[in-house]
């Protein structure tokens, strides 16, 4: 039901954004290359149906544009919103966060990915789609460009009343589209049904979209040229402003999509909390690593299996197996910061196992392997109490969680001593 909302309301946005426009199969403009629907090497992309669709309506938008060029401003503006809408969608479906704009939702480990760009760009669309805030940066729509000196005189023909009711109201259906998917897409059951395979048809599936948009840039910069001459470098500002806001986006949300897959395939929930359980004040380092070892090598070797039967490409399987990678070091950075009593012997022996680890993860994975994350993290169990905390300045990549972790198996001594120097201090 939550997938049928969201159909629903892509139709929507794509009715509102248009202003119930569409473009007749004749004079249409000059073809812009098509976005191939085959990768570099020759694999055939998994695109789903609205990509393809998307694909078609940006030469029928171009085609408004050139056939009405009093209204290629909003028509522009429309395709615009169309295709931010279906981006900040997408990255719903699949983030396992809090919804952008909510208090934390950029922050924490799975956060880490997130480019700051995105970021950005993100929470942009949310204020605007989602909110609806006057006050953060707008879109680019039709709005932006009613008071420019083309779109202007063109009003003066065609009632300039009508056009801002009529923008109002088309932005007011967009943004009631937008929050009826991201209320649909953004929930446990929709989490839960997605699984490898729609990561990756996403994903293929905005890179498709983005390449559409590029393919047909040069055909919208001329119509919007052509159609308001007397604010023609506004315009362009603003066409340049939405490839590299949203467009030049695309990249980041993949991996994000890549990131979501690489969770879904390596299941590592059962050896953390077996990491976690692990008694670390020992009194003597043992002669072969702990078993959780074994256990995340087998949910690797697992995951590897799965991702092998997916149509990624050779470039999209690196840097999965890349993320696995990292996933693993903050994973066991996980467990070892449950320790409630470490011993040196104990530190010795986590160091064996994230040795020991890394060379069985080197044996499987075709990237370079390093767990220098974990080791970072083991090493600062060695640190003196006034040493953490420059230390903690220096590694923004530790939760406030972790950090306080070290703190408390600190050894009684050292905390004597962290004491006394409490007291030189004050």
């Amino acid at each position: 039901s939550e997938m049928a909302a969201a159909g629903a309301a892509s139709a929507q946005v794509a009715q509102a954004a248009g202003g119930g426009r569409s473009a007749g199969r004749d004079d249409f403009p000059a073809r812009a290359s098509a976005p191939a629907l085959m990768s570099e090497s020759g694999r055939a992309l998994s695109v789903c149906g609205t990509a393809i669709s998307f694909s078609k309506s940006v030469a029928r938008y171009v085609h408004v544009m050139q056939r009405l060029p009093a209204a290629a401003p909003e028509a522009f503006g429309g395709l615009a919103s169309l295709f931010e809408v279906l981006l900040l969608a997408s990255f719903h479906a699949f983030w396992p966060g809090a919804r952008v704009g909510s208090p934390g939702w950029d922050e924490g480990q799975v956060a880490e990915a997130l480019a700051p760009k995105l970021k950005g760009s993100l929470l942009r669309m949310h204020h605007v789609y989602v909110e609806g805030s006057q006050g953060a940066p707008p879109p680019v729509r039709a709005e932006s460009s009613l008071g420019a000196g083309g779109a202007g005189g063109a009003a003066a023909h065609s009632g300039r009343g009508r056009r801002e009711t009529a923008s109002d109201d088309a932005a007011a259906a967009v943004g009631s589209a937008a929050r009826l998917l991201v209320d649909a897409l953004h929930t446990p059951a929709v989490a839960a049904r997605l699984g490898p395979g729609e990561c990756i048809v996403a994903a293929e599936s905005l890179r498709f979209c983005a390449e559409a948009l590029r393919s047909w840039r040069p055909h919208v910069e001329q119509a919007l040229a052509e159609a308001t001459p007397h604010s023609a470098s506004a315009q362009l500002a603003l066409v340049a402003s939405f490839y590299a806001q949203a467009v030049d986006s695309v990249p980041h949300v993949e991996a994000v999509l890549e990131g979501a897959l690489m969770r879904k395939t390596l299941a590592l929930g059962p050896a953390v909390s077996a990491v976690a359980s692990q008694r670390w004040d020992i009194k003597e380092v043992g002669t072969a690593e702990s078993a959780y070892v074994d256990r995340i090598a087998a949910a690797v070797d697992k995951a590897l299996a799965h991702v092998a039967l997916l149509p990624l490409g050779p470039d999209a399987t690196t840097r999965v197996h890349a993320a696995m990678v990292d996933f693993v070091a903050a994973q066991l950075v996980e467990g070892y910061a449950s320790a409630r009593k470490c011993s040196q012997e104990g530190r010795a022996q986590m160091s064996i196992d994230v040795q020991t680890l890394q060379a069985h993860l080197a044996q499987r994975l075709d990237v370079p392997v390093s767990l220098e994350r974990a080791q970072v993290y083991i090493k600062a169990f060695y640190k003196q109490p006034e040493e953490l905390l420059p230390w903690a300045e220096e590694h923004p990549e530790f939760s406030a969680r972790q950090l306080v972790a070290l703190v408390h198996v600190i050894p009684a001594a050292q905390l004597k001593k962290k004491v006394r120097v409490g007291g030189r201090v004050g």
